[in-house]
């Protein structure tokens, strides 16, 4: 069976450590899929949305050289109940939740709550991972 996991995608430091251990659980799985939510701030500017689409498609081939299968989306700022509907429409197993180091990304720190509220809505386990200190 497949185990399919979640990772918030920003282009931030946060964003970017979600996905890398959202491929480190993979790569020990015995069969993975990832799916990547790229979140877009509001107001929505079309250039960052293509820019995250590029960025997904830059996880795609990652994951074909890795032999995980990758895939996901470009949403505008999700909040928990938006989030769970992903979890429920992507059958995800677990979800990424990294806690940021400094306080000071209050936008990060309200995805990562929305996440988790999310993920308890919807009994989907969660690997927590703690941003290292600057």
């Amino acid at each position: 069976m497949t185990t399919r996991i979640l990772a918030l995608y920003d282009r931030s430091p946060l964003g970017d450590l979600a996905v890398e251990t959202a491929f480190q659980f993979a790569r020990g799985c015995d069969a993975a899929a990832l799916v990547v939510l790229a979140v877009s701030g509001i107001p929505v500017e079309a250039k960052q949305r293509e820019v995250l689409h590029d960025d997904l498609l830059l996880f795609v081939h990652l994951g074909q050289r890795l032999g995980i299968a990758v895939d996901g989306e470009v949403i505008d700022a999700p909040n928990a109940e938006r989030l769970s509907l992903e979890m429920l429409r992507w059958r995800v197993d677990h979800a990424v939740i990294v806690e940021p180091a400094a306080k000071d990304g209050e936008s990060a720190m309200q995805r990562m709550r929305d996440l988790d509220a999310a993920a308890g809505a919807t009994g989907v386990t969660t690997i927590v991972v703690r941003e290292e200190s600057p």
